[in-house]
């Protein structure tokens, strides 16, 4: 197995190292700990292949470049490579990230001159085929870092000449590493050095990529390559949107009394040795502040943002009194509408960890600083990693947001060239960091090795999983969940001695009651794509009581109209139900349902609602109204009507409703015409006052239908404008 790594900075990052930062022992560890078959494949005492790892003695050059050498570690292998009981043996070509990319233009270019390359099997790991993707609000960060370094003039020369005696890092070339060769040629979209996009190395290189195409292999033996994609087979996006922050660093720094004194000599020095001149301002006496101000955004969709804001503020309180701010340095950039907002796009994603927040302070500074930040980004889109459509069709964010599932290729003009492929997939249903061997990954790797063509879908599992059933049951009920092919399934609750299973080992079983409360049920699956565990919480026995209230005024008004509903839970109806109204009130409509439009008497009382709980338990519950002082109220509503002192009436039919509501303002002598007052308005508000809806019309009718049925089941307050007045009701939304 010949594992060409890929893309290594070390020469720059770390010179010090001889391997640079990707090594075997790494690659070894990564592949052979991840509990996959893969392990007894390349370690222990069933090894099955040497593993010969192409460590790039400049790993940021041109992938052209590299792939030359490839091809000569290539041919050295075959010619020193002995046979295994008197046969030889094929290769195998495993290309990690840029390797991958790299390796496929090297076995196409010994094909393309007859070098045998005497290899059965490509492995693209995640690889770049169509490139990589590094935020352009980072890019313009280095870029920013990169010139104040610069503007340091002969400090940075002497820093430069330091580092390189003592084969340390250089700042220069560290905050340049776009600029290497193997970056412009990969990165999707890369900033310059005058902080503008500009793909034309990367354009240059696809299409030489593209038109060299994908190597076929040698009569005789049998050819295959394939990809692994870190990218999420569900098409789950990075664990942001378009456009989000993706850093920020704020905050601020002063010198105190002994800072003070050191800073009238340090800060002019220092403002000479980094090239600031606002620092001279420290040789007056007075404190010295601070304030950074720095931000990195995810590119927006569809439109242009700003990626990148950098600022630092020099403030001197002269004396102590009078306060004079100047700018160290103040930067931003915006993206480019018309680019993609890769940011987020499903994909092997680049680790950056979470960085701390810090405060300190000495009798010389103080300072705090507060810093947020997303750990990952996409790096390697999944349709780079496949390939998608082969750079001969234009991808739409749509191409970039669709699931790819080994199992199920897409068809042309947007398939991929591989043969076979594998995105991730785990329980979490998210992205796997860039070239991260998982055990399911390592398990069909190995299976491509040992030639069994394996199949790779778990898609069946990105849906939301539910567990059918209702969400309350008395004695007995039946819960089943749609259980995948090869997978097996464990029922539990808790508490555990609320009810009973009849098949706990079964997709469908019956859940007996024991006791009564809420009950969780859990359905433990096991799958061939990982273990899943999917809860419904659901009600045993009779709803508590505590579950219903009565929904009213406390306070009314002799010879007036109300309304008076019973709530409950969603998902339950209470039946036979029954209102009893205090003496010498009437009840106008709607006995015997949980609505009820009344008229109150001269004394107050109880209002109560007699019905039968779930699994048959009569009850009953009420609310105390009593009269408050003056004449009729003029804000009394019912579901049904609302009247106002003008005469205008307002109604919605069919109330309770779930889904189209006729609402009309009437007048209690005649229809309103056209030339009364009109419906303008229609406000729905939940009970703390919320709007949920609101329509306004230009139409001059005394009707207007309104579509409910995205309302969850509630009472709402539904209010009329008439361009005069506003009329309101109560309005029960049932499913």
């Amino acid at each position: 197995m010949i594992v060409a790594e890929g893309y290594d900075a070390g020469k720059i990052l770390a010179p010090e190292e001889k391997f640079g930062l990707n090594t075997l022992q790494q690659f070894i560890f990564d592949a052979t700990n991840d509990g996959s078959s893969l392990t007894n494949l390349l370690s222990g005492s069933m090894q099955q292949y040497d593993i010969v790892y192409v460590d790039w003695k400049n790993g940021v050059d041109y992938l052209q470049r590299n792939a030359y050498l490839l091809e000569t570690i290539i041919q050295w292998v075959n010619a020193n490579k002995q046979p295994l009981n008197g046969v030889m043996q094929p290769n195998v070509v495993l290309g990690q990230s840029m390797g991958g990319v790299i390796a496929r233009y090297a076995l196409k270019d010994m094909e393309n001159t007859a070098l045998n390359h005497n290899t059965r099997l490509f492995i693209s790991d995640d690889a770049p085929q169509q490139g990589a993707n590094v935020p352009q609000g980072y890019q313009h960060l280095a870029r920013h870092a990169r010139s104040l370094y610069i503007r340091t003039g002969f400090t940075a020369v002497v820093v430069e000449i330091i580092q390189l005696i003592r084969g340390g890092v250089s700042p220069l070339a560290a905050l340049s590493l776009a600029d290497q060769p193997a970056s412009k040629e990969m990165l999707i979209n890369f900033v310059n050095g005058s902080n503008s996009i500009d793909n034309t190395v990367h354009n240059t290189w696809q299409t030489e990529l593209k038109n060299i195409g994908y190597p076929a292999g040698f009569a005789g033996t049998p050819f295959r390559f394939v990809a692994v994609s870190n990218g999420s087979e569900c098409a789950n996006p990075q664990p942001f949107g378009p456009g989000a922050n993706l850093l920020t660093y704020t905050g601020k720094a002063n010198t105190r009394i002994l800072g003070d004194l050191a800073g009238i000599g340090g800060l002019p020095l220092a403002g000479f040795l980094l090239g600031q001149p606002p620092l001279l301002l420290g040789v007056i006496p007075g404190r010295n502040d601070f304030a950074f101000d720095f931000a990195v955004n995810a590119q927006a969709d569809g439109a242009s943002n700003q990626v990148y804001k950098g600022k630092i503020t020099y403030t001197k309180k002269i004396l102590y009194l009078l306060p004079v701010s100047v700018n160290i340095t103040n930067k931003s950039y915006n993206s480019s509408a018309s680019t993609l907002p890769y940011d987020y796009f499903p994909g092997g994603y680049y680790s950056l960890g979470t960085i701390n927040s810090g405060s300190n302070q000495t009798v010389f500074y103080k300072y705090n600083i507060t810093v947020t930040n997303q750990p990952s980004f996409n790096f390697v889109p999944t349709v780079s990693a496949l390939d998608i459509g082969s750079n001969n069709v234009t991808l739409t964010k749509a191409d970039y947001l669709t699931s790819y599932v080994g199992a199920n290729p897409p068809p042309t003009p947007k398939n991929t060239p591989f043969q076979n492929f594998i995105t991730a997939f785990n329980v979490s249903k998210i992205n796997e960091q860039h070239i991260s061997i998982e055990a399911r990954n390592g398990d069909w790797i190995a299976a491509e090795l040992n030639s069994a063509s394996p199949s790779a879908n778990c898609s069946y599992l990105c849906g939301n999983q539910i567990i059918n059933g209702p969400a309350q049951f008395c004695d007995l009920a039946n819960y089943s969940f749609n259980l995948p092919s090869g997978s097996s399934i464990s029922w539990s609750a808790t508490p555990f001695n609320m009810v009973s299973f009849t098949s706990p080992n079964s997709a469908s079983t019956n859940v007996n009651q024991i006791g009564s409360g809420n009950v969780t049920l859990i359905a433990t699956i096991y799958t061939p794509c990982g273990t899943l565990t999917i809860q419904k919480t659901v009600q045993v026995g009779p709803i508590p009581l505590s579950s219903y209230s009565i929904a009213g005024a406390t306070t009314v008004y002799a010879s007036a109209g109300y309304n008076y509903a019973l709530t409950f839970p969603i998902h339950t109806l209470p039946s036979n139900v029954f209102w009893r109204v205090p003496t010498g009130w009437s009840i106008l409509s709607g006995q015997g349902t949980t609505n009820i439009h009344i008229w109150t008497g001269s004394q107050g009382g109880q209002v109560q609602c007699d019905f039968d709980n779930t699994c048959g338990s009569p009850t009953g519950i009420f609310i105390t109204a009593v009269i408050g002082n003056g004449g009729p109220d003029p804000e009394s509503t019912t579901p049904e009507t609302s009247k106002l002192n003008t005469g205008l009436q307002l109604t919605a039919t069919p109330n309770p409703a779930n889904n189209i509501v006729k609402v009309t303002i009437f007048s209690s002598q005649k229809t309103v015409q056209s030339s009364d007052p009109v419906i303008r308005q229609i406000r729905i508000t939940d009970k703390t006052g919320s709007i949920k809806k609101e329509l306004t019309f230009n139409n001059k009718n005394a009707y207007q239908s309104v579509n409910v049925s995205d309302l969850q089941p509630d009472i709402y307050i539904l209010q009329v404008y008439t361009g005069k007045e506003w009329l309101s009701s109560k309005l029960v939304i049932v499913k």
